[in-house]
C-alpha cells in the first residue's frame, strides 16, 4: 500500500508540473507492472484469510462437537453404571416391589462421580423420587419446572425418555457462576417400575475452550493481516511467500493445540474412570460384602428362614460380583499389569461369561517389550467401547477380535455382524449413537498416531481395522512382563 501511495503522489506531482504527458516512462512501466500484481496479491491474500478463517471456525466447531460427543458418552456410561448397581434389586423376584425400590433408591442416592456428579430418578408423572444433590426435592412434582432458558425441564426429560433413552440440553445455574450455563442430561427408562433415571453434566468448560479457540484464531488472523500490509511496501513476492509461511505455521500450531486438547480430555476421562472404579471398590463393593456377612445376624431375630437368608446372601454376593466387574470395566487391572494382549484376553472372556454376545479372540505374534501405555489403553478402550455397544444393541450376532503384534507395529481388527457402523454417516449430528462412537474411535486411534479403516453398512455388520506403528520416533517401549 505504501508503494501505491508513492506512485500516486509522483503521478499527481507530474500532472501539476506539466500534465499527464510529463509522467516518465519509468513510472508508467512501474504502474503497469505493479498495480495488477498488487491487486491480484490483495485478492489472493483476502481470499486466503477468508478461507483460513472459515477453515479454523469449522475445525473449532468440529472440536466442540467431538467434546460434546465425549460428554454425552460419559453420561451414557455413568447412567449404565447406576443401572447396573441396582440391577440385583430391579430384577429381584423375592423382595416385594416396594422393598426393592427403596433399596435401589438408597444405592442411587449414594452414587456420585467427579466433584459434583449425581443421579436422579423421576416417575412418569414428573414426581422426583431420588435427587442425589438435593434430597429436599424428593416427593415433589416438578412437571411445570422451567429451566433458565424457559424450557419445561421435566417435560423435556419425559419426552427424551419416551423411546427408552435420550438427551436434553438446557441452561441452568452453576455454583460459583453469575449467569446460567449450558447443561446436558441423559435419561433412561426403567419400565418395570415406571422410573426415569438420569444424570447431567455442565458444558461451560467446552464452550469456554471453543470461545478461546475462536478468539485465538481471530487474533492470529488479525496479526497475519497486519504483517501482510506492512510487508507490501517492499517486495510483493517476498510478502506473499512470507504470508504463506505464516499461514502454514499457524495451521500447524492450531492442529497441535487441538490434538493437545483432545489428548487432555481423553486423559481426564481415563482418570475419571479410574477414580470412579476406586470409589466403587472402596465404598459400594465393600458395603455389599459387609452386608452379605452381616445378613444372618441382621435377620436372626426377624423370623426369616435360613433358606431365605441363604438366598438373600447369594443375591447380595451376585451384586458384589457385578460391582466388581463394573470396577474392572472402568479400570482394567489386567491391562495395566500385564499389557494389551492379556488385557484383551480377559476382556473377551468377560463378555463370553455374560453370554449376551459370543466373542472369539485370535492373537498372533509376541512382543519383546511392552507397548507404550497410551497405545495399550487407547486400543483397549476402542475395542471395549465397540463390544459394549454391540452387546447393548438388539438382534443376534457375534464378534471376532484379531490382534497381531510385532516389534514394528500392532494391528487390531474387530468384525461384528450385529449392528453395522456406516463410515459415511454424519458423526457430528448427535442423533446416531453408532456414528458418535465411530467418531470417538477415530479420535482415540489418531491420538496415538494410528490408522483406522472402517468397512460396513448400518444394520448388517462392520469390519474395523486399526494399525499403530510402534517403531516411530517418540514411541517409548517398556520391558515386557512375563504372564
Amino acid at each position: 500500500m505504501l508503494l501505491v501511495r508513492g506512485l500516486f503522489v509522483s503521478f499527481k506531482t507530474n500532472i501539476k508540473e506539466g500534465g499527464v504527458k510529463s509522467i516518465s516512462l519509468k513510472y508508467r512501466m512501474m504502474m503497469l507492472a505493479m498495480l495488477p500484481t498488487l491487486l491480484v496479491s490483495i485478492a489472493i491474500s483476502s481470499f486466503a484469510i477468508f478461507e483460513t478463517q472459515n477453515f479454523g471456525k469449522l475445525n473449532n466447531a468440529t472440536f466442540r462437537d467431538q467434546m460434546l460427543t465425549l460428554r454425552r458418552n460419559e453420561l451414557h456410561s455413568y447412567t449404565n453404571l447406576a443401572e447396573s448397581a441396582i440391577d440385583a434389586y430391579y430384577n429381584n423376584s423375592i423382595l416385594a416391589p416396594q422393598q426393592a425400590q427403596e433399596a435401589a433408591k438408597g444405592i442411587i442416592r449414594k452414587l456420585s462421580y467427579g466433584p459434583s456428579g449425581y443421579f436422579f430418578v423421576n416417575d412418569y408423572k414428573g414426581t422426583t423420587l431420588v435427587h442425589g444433590a438435593k434430597p429436599a426435592l424428593e416427593g415433589r412434582n416438578l412437571w411445570d419446572l422451567k429451566s433458565k432458558d424457559d424450557k419445561f425441564l421435566i417435560r423435556d426429560i419425559d419426552q427424551a425418555a419416551k423411546e427408552g433413552t435420550g438427551f436434553t440440553e438446557y441452561m441452568w445455574d452453576k455454583p460459583g457462576f453469575p449467569d446460567p450455563v449450558g447443561k446436558v442430561t441423559y435419561v433412561k427408562t426403567l419400565p418395570k417400575w415406571d422410573w426415569i433415571i438420569g444424570t447431567g453434566l455442565y458444558t461451560d468448560d467446552i464452550e469456554a475452550v471453543h470461545t478461546k479457540l475462536n478468539q485465538e484464531l481471530d487474533a492470529n488472523l488479525s496479526q497475519s493481516l497486519l504483517v501482510f500490509l506492512g510487508l507490501s511496501g517492499g517486495s510483493l513476492l517476498f510478502a506473499a511467500l512470507l504470508f504463506g509461511r505464516l499461514t502454514l505455521k499457524q495451521g500447524d500450531s492450531a492442529d497441535h493445540k487441538l490434538k493437545a486438547l483432545s489428548d487432555q480430555v481423553n486423559r481426564a476421562q481415563e482418570h475419571e474412570r479410574q477414580a470412579i472404579a476406586s470409589e466403587i471398590e472402596d465404598n459400594v463393593q465393600e458395603h455389599l460384602v459387609g452386608l452379605k456377612e452381616r445378613l444372618p445376624e441382621l435377620l436372626a431375630d426377624k423370623g426369616v428362614s435360613d433358606e431365605v437368608i441363604t438366598l438373600l446372601s447369594s443375591e447380595v454376593g451376585k451384586a458384589a460380583k457385578a460391582v466388581q466387574q463394573i470396577s474392572h470395566t472402568l479400570n482394567p487391572k489386567s491391562l495395566d499389569e500385564h499389557g494389551l494382549s492379556y488385557g484383551l484376553d480377559i476382556l473377551c472372556k468377560q463378555y463370553n461369561d455374560r453370554g449376551r454376545v459370543p466373542v472369539k479372540l485370535y492373537q498372533q505374534g509376541l512382543l519383546t517389550k511392552r507397548l507404550p501405555k497410551e497405545v495399550e489403553w487407547e486400543l483397549y478402550r476402542v475395542i471395549q467401547d465397540v463390544m459394549r455397544f454391540v452387546e447393548q444393541s438388539s438382534g443376534e450376532g457375534k464378534v471376532v477380535v484379531r490382534s497381531s503384534f510385532s516389534d514394528d507395529a500392532v494391528q487390531v481388527s474387530l468384525l461384528e455382524d450385529r449392528v453395522g457402523f456406516d463410515p459415511k454417516s454424519n458423526s457430528n449430528s448427535g442423533s446416531d449413537m453408532a456414528a458418535m462412537l465411530l467418531n470417538t474411535v477415530i479420535s482415540r486411534v489418531e491420538g496415538v498416531r494410528g490408522e483406522v479403516s472402517v468397512f460396513g453398512t448400518k444394520g448388517t455388520g462392520t469390519l474395523l481395522k486399526i494399525k499403530v506403528d510402534i517403531a516411530e520416533e517418540g514411541m517409548a517401549m517398556e520391558p515386557a512382563l512375563v504372564t
